[in-house]
């Protein structure tokens, strides 16, 4: 799961929903 967090801060930008919990 923290590996698809991370990906999605990458190509979002800012952060994903799943910031928090990382």
């Amino acid at each position: 799961m923290a590996t698809q967090t991370v990906e999605s801060n990458s190509r979002s930008g800012p952060r994903p929903t799943n910031v928090g919990s990382l």
